[in-house]
C-alpha cells in the first residue's frame, strides 16, 4: 500500500477508527492489537502490541485472545472499510459450538473477519512455538465453521468483506463506496 492501512483516511474518519466504530455497535469491549502497544491510543482506541513479534495475522489472534478474557474474540482486519454490525451480528450468531467461525469471500475463507473460541488459544501456541505461522493451517487443525460466500451474497454482506491492500483498490473503493 506505501503507507499504513490503518490510518487510510475514510469519510472523515480512518480505517481503524471505522472498524473500532462498527465492532462497538456489537460488542461491550472493543480492543486493537498491533505491532506495537499504544499503536493508536492516541485515537482513543485501547492497543495491545503483538506478544510474539513478526508472528504475522496468527500471533494478532494470539493476542487478542490472551488480552481478553472472553470465551470468544471477534477478529477484523483493519482494512475492511466496509464492515458492517450487521455483518458481525451474523457471524456470532453462528459461533455456539466451532472452534472459528469465519466468512468465505469467492473460493477463501476470510480468517481475519472471524470469531475464535479461546479453546483454540493452545492449539496457535503450539503453532507459534514450531514458527508456523499460517492460520490457514490453524483452520484445518481445529473445528471451523465456514459461511459460505453464497450466503454472504444472499444477506448483501460481500462489500462488507472487501479487504483493500493496493492503491488502486483504495481508489476503487473510495469510487463506489457504500458508506458514501
Amino acid at each position: 500500500m506505501g503507507r499504513e492501512k490503518a490510518l487510510l483516511p475514510l469519510i472523515g474518519t480512518s480505517f481503524i477508527e471505522h472498524i473500532a466504530g462498527v465492532k462497538a455497535e456489537v460488542f461491550r469491549d472493543v480492543i486493537v492489537v498491533a505491532d506495537v502497544a499504544g499503536r493508536y491510543d492516541d485515537l482513543g482506541l485501547r492497543t495491545y502490541g503483538d506478544i510474539i513479534q513478526g508472528a504475522g495475522p496468527l500471533g494478532g489472534i494470539h493476542s487478542a485472545l490472551v488480552h481478553t478474557s472472553t470465551e470468544r474474540v471477534c477478529v477484523v482486519s483493519c482494512d475492511m472499510p466496509a464492515l458492517s454490525a450487521r455483518a458481525l451480528r451474523y457471524l456470532c450468531g453462528r459461533s455456539h459450538d466451532a472452534d472459528v467461525v469465519a466468512y468465505s469471500v469467492g473460493q477463501r475463507i476470510q480468517p481475519l473477519c472471524a470469531v475464535y473460541a479461546r479453546r483454540v488459544l493452545p492449539i496457535i501456541e503450539r503453532q507459534l512455538n514450531r514458527q508456523q505461522y499460517s492460520v490457514s493451517v490453524l483452520l484445518e487443525c481445529v473445528d471451523t465453521v465456514v459461511v459460505p460466500a453464497e450466503v454472504s451474497r444472499k444477506l448483501d454482506f460481500s462489500a462488507a468483506l472487501v479487504n483493500i491492500n493496493t492503491p488502486a483498490e483504495y481508489q476503487r473503493f473510495g469510487q463506489r463506496s457504500p458508506l458514501s
